[in-house]
């Protein structure tokens, strides 16, 4: 097992206990564990280097994207769905990542 593969592994258990603590209405707890969960994928990501190996590279950025969402992170939720697609991915993902784009330009702003 690589090391991209061991954080993806442990960023889906965080993001796994998140839900269940947000199902459970520990809110709080859910947020830090869905910022431990977009911490862990984002190692997963950098440890990939220059190396854009799909579909992996895309899966990566758009679990990250939508974790960024998670942690109420639009903006960085945007940034990783536009460079995963800038890099050609497969069709069957193109349709998520324009999904997360637009969930990411939807949400609200506070000023």
């Amino acid at each position: 097992m690589t090391k991209v593969d061991t954080y993806h592994d442990e960023a889906m258990e965080f993001a796994e206990c998140a839900f269940l603590a947000s199902k459970q209405g520990r809110y709080s707890k859910a947020q830090t564990l869905f910022g431990k969960a977009l911490n862990r994928e984002l190692l997963a990501i950098d440890e990939m280097g220059a190396t854009i190996i799909e579909p992996t590279f895309s899966i990566l950025h758009r679990s990250a994207a939508t974790l960024a969402l998670d942690c109420k992170k639009p903006r960085l939720a945007e940034k990783l769905a536009a460079r995963a697609l800038a890099e050609d991915p497969p069709s069957w993902l193109v349709i998520e990542l324009w999904q997360v784009l637009g969930q990411a330009r939807a949400f609200p702003v506070s000023i």
